[in-house]
């Protein structure tokens, strides 16, 4: 597959929001505050994945009924309730809301998953301890980690429907991947999973 990977990112979540283009298909990958650039440049999105279902990925959903009617989007059936609940969002903790996307119908993800879209091939990874149906994107040799894996760090599991017993596993999922795949996270800049396992603090001790 080949594709280009544009990166939108707005403060104050500074959120990253990624945009992938093969040809006239694109889709995107979680939908924060800088998916409204996204949005204007790109208005025939096939499809959004989202990582999970906090306020600071999910901000700009509400752009897709104006600039992009037929847009699929796509979220782990765990964090379903999350589109529709302030209170799992985290939306007005965030600053961004109360936020709640009637009338999205999203398609519900589950592990192991593999969606086609023309000029694309999405395998469905859960990633369960940040949020309940957190996820990761796996799209040729790039993983798209939501909060779940940053450069030198990891996602949270102290928030609601956060469950600390199951990071370490979905880490090892993680870890199993090939080296040279390369991360692009929910936040900051991304790399390799090589270098991430070889330097983060956090991940060492996996290998």
């Amino acid at each position: 597959m080949d594709f280009t990977i544009n990166k939108f990112c707005l403060s104050p979540s500074d959120c990253n929001s990624y945009l992938l283009s093969n040809g006239d298909n694109a889709i995107a990958i979680d939908f924060g505050l800088g998916a409204k650039a996204m949005a204007n440049r790109q208005p025939g999105l096939r499809a959004v994945f989202l990582t999970h279902g906090h306020a600071d990925h999910i901000a700009s959903l509400g752009l897709l009924a104006e600039k992009s009617p037929s847009t699929q989007v796509f979220i782990a059936q765990e964090d379903a309730p999350y589109l529709l609940e302030p209170k799992l969002n985290l939306s007005r903790e965030l600053s961004l809301g109360p936020l709640s996307f009637e009338g999205l119908n999203p398609y519900l993800l589950e592990d192991g998953d593999e969606i086609s879209l023309p000029g694309f091939r999405v395998k469905c990874l859960s990633t369960p301890f940040h949020t309940p149906g957190s996820m990761c994107f796996l799209i040729g040799d790039c993983l798209f980690t939501g909060d779940s894996l940053f450069h030198l760090g990891v996602g949270r599991s102290d928030l609601p429907g956060g469950d600390e017993g199951s990071r370490l596993s979905s880490l090892r999922k993680i870890a199993s991947l090939p080296g040279k795949t390369r991360f692009y996270p929910g936040h900051g800049k991304g790399g390799t999973l090589e270098d991430e396992f070889s330097y983060s603090p956090y991940l060492r001790l996996l290998n």
